[in-house]
C-alpha cells in the first residue's frame, strides 16, 4: 500500500511545488511591469558597478580577487526589489560598488576555479536572496540566499557584453548580437514599444536553476548568484551560443549549460511572457518557435537565422 501511494504523494507534493514557482514567476513579472510603469521601460539586465558602460568587458584578464572589473557587474534582480516589497533590501545595496556573490564559477578562460566575488559592501544584500526568487523544485545549494533560479530572456550569444566586443571566440561568431533580438542586456533600456511580434509572443523571464549546470558548476554551488553578474553570464537565460540553434529547454548536454534555461520539473520549465502571463514550456515543443519566442523582433529577420523563419509572432503554447 505504501508503495502504491508514496508515487501519488511525490506527485502531488511536485504539483504543489510547481503551483509555488508559477507564482514566484508572477511576481517577477508583476514587478518588470510596475518597473516598467514608473521607468517607461524595463530594468536593465546589468549594469558596471558604477553603472556606466565600460569599455574593458574582461577587465584585467584577471579574476574577481585580482580586481578584474568584468566580475561584479549588478544584475535585474537588485533593480526590481522595490517592486517586490523588498526596499529594506534594495536599500543595502550600494551600486556605486561591486555585485557581490558567495560563490562565481570562472573555470575557463584562465581564471580562478571558483569562490567569493565582488565588493563586502554588498555581502549583505548578495547574500540574502528573496525566497520568490528560489523554485520549491530545485535542490537548494549550499549557498542558499546567494543564490536564484530565474533569469531573464537575454535573446542570444552573450547579452552582458555589448556589440562591439572583440573577444576572439565571440568576434569569431559572426553573429550580431544579443542587444538587437532579446529584451535585457547590459544597460538596456527595452520597452514595450519595441516588442513588436506582441508581449504574449515573447519571453520576459524563464527558469534558469542554478545547481543544474553539471559541465560548468559544482552541484554543491550554483552558478545564478542573486545580484552578481560575471562571466558566466549569470541572470540570463538565451536560445543560442556560438551559433549552436538547436538547444531545447531543460537540455544538459550542450557544454554551455549556464546560459539555457532550466528546472526540475517533469516535462519542462516555467516562463513568464512579456504581458505578464506565466506558461509552461514542455521539452518537446518546436525548437524553431522557442527560438522565436525569445527574440523581440521576427526571427525570420535574424542574419543567418534562416532556420527560424516562423517568425516571432507564432504561438508556443
Amino acid at each position: 500500500m505504501i508503495g502504491l501511494l508514496l508515487p501519488a504523494v511525490q506527485a502531488a507534493r511536485e504539483a504543489a511545488r510547481r503551483m509555488q514557482c508559477t507564482n514566484n514567476m508572477k511576481q517577477i513579472g508583476l514587478a518588470m511591469h510596475n518597473y516598467h510603469d514608473v521607468h517607461n521601460s524595463f530594468p536593465p539586465g546589468n549594469t558596471f558597478f558604477n553603472g556606466q558602460n565600460g569599455t574593458d568587458l574582461r577587465g584585467t584578464g584577471k579574476g574577481c580577487e585580482a580586481g578584474g572589473v568584468y566580475h561584479g557587474m549588478m544584475g535585474w534582480a537588485a533593480f526590481v526589489l522595490p517592486f517586490m516589497e523588498q526596499n529594506a533590501l534594495y536599500e543595502q545595496v550600494d551600486f556605486t560598488k561591486r555585485a557581490y556573490a558567495s560563490y562565481v564559477e570562472l573555470g575557463n578562460y584562465g581564471h580562478e576555479s571558483g569562490g567569493t566575488c565582488g565588493d563586502e559592501a554588498n555581502k549583505e544584500a548578495g547574500s540574502n536572496c528573496p525566497g520568490y526568487l528560489a523554485c520549491p523544485s530545485c535542490p537548494q545549494s549550499g549557498l542558499k540566499g546567494s543564490q536564484k533560479d530565474y533569469c531573464v530572456n537575454g535573446g542570444a550569444e552573450l547579452p552582458e557584453r555589448t556589440s562591439n566586443d572583440s573577444y576572439a571566440p565571440i568576434k569569431a561568431a559572426k553573429n550580431a548580437r544579443a542587444p538587437y533580438f532579446g529584451l535585457f542586456w547590459q544597460n538596456s533600456g527595452c520597452g514595450m514599444q519595441s516588442i513588436t511580434d506582441g508581449t504574449s509572443h515573447t519571453f520576459l523571464a524563464l527558469e534558469l536553476a542554478s545547481v543544474t549546470l553539471p559541465n560548468a558548476s559544482k552541484q554543491s554551488k550554483g552558478a545564478n548568484p542573486f545580484i552578481l553578474v560575471g562571466h558566466w553570464s549569470e541572470g540570463y537565460g538565451i536560445f543560442t551560443h556560438h551559433g549552436v540553434m538547436n538547444i531545447p529547454p531543460n537540455c544538459m548536454t550542450y557544454h554551455e549549460t549556464t546560459r539555457t534555461p532550466r528546472a526540475f520539473h517533469a516535462g519542462g520549465l516555467n516562463a513568464t511572457l512579456a504581458d505578464g502571463s506565466v506558461r509552461f514550456v514542455s521539452e518537446t515543443c518546436n525548437n524553431n518557435v522557442y527560438n522565436a519566442t525569445f527574440t523581440r523582433a521576427n526571427a525570420g529577420a535574424l542574419p543567418g537565422r534562416g532556420d527560424l523563419e516562423a517568425g516571432g509572432g507564432e504561438a508556443l503554447f
